[in-house]
Formats: C-alpha cells, structure tokens, sequence
C-alpha cells in the first residue's frame, strides 16, 4: 500500500469501506440531522426556564426545587467543574498533575490495573 496516507486508529483499507482520505463530515460543517431538532427546541428556551423557576418557587418537593434550581444554574453559569481526589497529600484535590511527587503518580498507576 505505498503511497496511501497513514491510517488514523489502527484502521485498515479493506475493498469494501474502512478508512478513506477526506471522508466523513468536515471539521466545523453542522450536523444536519439534529440542527432542526436543536432549532424547534431553542423555541422553547424562555418557556422551559420560566417552568424551572416555577418549580424552583412553588415545587412540592424539595428534591424537584434542587434539580429544577441546579438545571437553571448550570444553563446560567455552566456546570462546576469537578476536583479530581486522591493522590495528594492527604488526599487533597489535585489541580494538576506536575504537582504530584513521583511516590503518588506511582501509587497512581499501581491502583490503575
């Protein structure tokens, strides 16, 4: 096969399919099968979030308000980002991992398997 471009992912030419030079969708081309559906939905954004603060307000349980008030918070601001634990000192969360000593990244791998 000299002359072929590298195959990404250990894929391999076969006579029918498999990899191909520039197939597939393009880098930044929108998926058409879900845009209509993302669009119809967008049409109901202000509904959706007035029902969610109606639920945050007047909801008969309190687990309904929590998860009506998180999905308004997390469409608001974002979901929050989650500390990765373990391996630190005193299992403190790790913010990045040229912080850990040789010991923990070691400790790290070992559980691993």
């Amino acid at each position: 096969m000299a002359g072929q471009p590298p195959l990404k992912n250990n894929q391999t030419l076969s006579k029918r399919g498999g990899a191909r030079p520039n197939a597939g969708r393009k880098a930044g081309v929108p998926n058409k099968a879900t845009a209509e559906i993302k669009e119809i939905a967008q049409q109901y954004t202000q509904k959706a979030i007035k029902a969610l603060a109606q639920i945050v307000e007047t909801g008969e349980s309190e687990a309904a308000r929590v998860s009506a008030a998180n999905a308004i918070l997390d469409r608001a601001y974002g979901k929050p980002s989650q500390a990765i634990v373990g391996g630190g000192d005193g299992d403190k969360p790790i913010r990045h991992v040229h912080e850990l000593s040789d010991e923990a990244l070691a400790k790290i791998a070992t559980a691993a398997r």
